[in-house]
Formats: structure tokens, C-alpha cells, sequence
């Protein structure tokens, strides 16, 4: 911890905070740019405050805009490898935890905007042609192996259906991946 902020590594909570757009591995961040977005939602819908909405409607487009920028030939984001919370694996390509993301962060923004969620939707049906197979969401669509982020934050957000949410949970629940706390985050090494 201390040689961290040391290395400047940790924002003073007593001052304003300071954007940061690369990782320290000098990589773009698309999953903090698609939390900040669905954190916004959360806000506007817990407080009611429609002039929040209205206020952060451009910036929530322009980030998405930024993100989009990483769209593959699939329709899938694809990410450079440490440019998401598991930025100690160099995960790239197409990664259902920055997909899941994507879809729920464009949801949000159809909300705040209260216009019909289709690019959103289109954006699910890739997200679950690409990467649903065996009975549960894969990491990139090509690995068989199951991690709890991307597939529980598919069920508890809607975007999976309930045969799959069903489908998801039994899996996890069959390779015991809540057995501790919070859970564990794949099914194997």
C-alpha cells in the first residue's frame, strides 16, 4: 500500500479525483468508462433526478462512442490484453466481462434517454450467439472456461434468459464456484 502511493498509484480521497484513461500498464480501461455509465443509471433511477439524466446524457454518449471505437468484425468489443479489472492477465479480443458491460451500459443510456432499447438488444443477441455454449457464458468465445463475473452479471441484469440464468447458476453451483466468498472467479486454473 505505501509503496503504491509512493509511485502515485492512489488518488487522496480529501481532493478531487483525477480521471485516468491508460492502466499501469499504459493500456485504455474500457471497463471502468462502462461502470462510470452504469453507475450513472443507478443514480439517476435511485433519486428520481431527471435533470441528471438530461445533464450526463452527451458525456454517457460519448463514452460509449469512445468503447464502440473497439467493435470487431463480430459486433463484439475487443479489448487489448490488462484493459480490465483483471489487468494482471493479458486477456484480448472479444471478453464477455467487457461485453456484458457494453450491453448493460447501452441499456442504461436507452433508459436515460427513454427511447426503445434496440441497439441494446441487438448487442444481447451477438453477446449470446458469440459466447453461449454448454449451458453457460464462455470467457472468449473460443475457451471453455466459466467465470462468475461475465455470467453473473448476465443473470442478475436481465440478459440471459431463465432457462439460461437456470443453466448458469446450476453449472456454478455444480463446480461449487460460490463455495467461498464472494465467489470464485473461474472454474478452473
Amino acid at each position: 500500500r505505501y509503496l503504491h502511493s509512493v509511485l502515485a498509484r492512489v488518488q487522496p480521497n480529501e481532493t478531487d479525483l483525477i480521471p485516468r484513461y491508460l492502466t499501469t500498464h499504459g493500456t485504455r480501461s474500457l471497463d471502468s468508462v462502462l461502470l462510470i455509465v452504469i453507475a450513472w443509471g443507478e443514480c439517476v433511477q435511485q433519486t428520481g433526478d431527471r435533470q441528471l439524466a438530461d445533464d450526463l446524457c452527451p458525456q454517457a454518449h460519448q463514452a460509449l462512442h469512445w468503447v464502440e471505437r473497439k467493435t470487431d468484425a463480430r459486433g463484439l468489443i475487443s479489448q487489448g490484453p490488462f484493459a480490465d479489472w483483471a489487468d494482471s492477465i493479458g486477456r484480448r479480443g472479444a471478453v464477455l466481462y467487457t461485453n456484458v458491460l457494453w450491453w448493460k451500459a447501452r441499456q442504461t443510456l436507452e433508459q436515460m434517454e427513454q427511447i426503445p432499447d434496440t441497439h441494446s438488444q441487438e448487442i444481447r443477441a451477438r453477446i449470446l450467439r458469440h459466447f453461449y455454449k454448454d449451458g453457460y457464458l464462455h470467457i472468449p468465445p473460443e475457451s471453455p472456461i466459466f467465470t462468475s463475473p461475465g455470467n453473473f452479471m448476465a443473470v442478475a441484469w436481465g440478459l440471459t434468459d431463465s432457462h439460461q440464468s437456470a443453466s448458469i447458476l446450476d453449472y456454478a453451483d455444480k463446480k461449487n464456484i460460490s463455495q467461498v466468498v464472494p465467489a470464485r472467479v473461474t472454474d478452473r486454473s
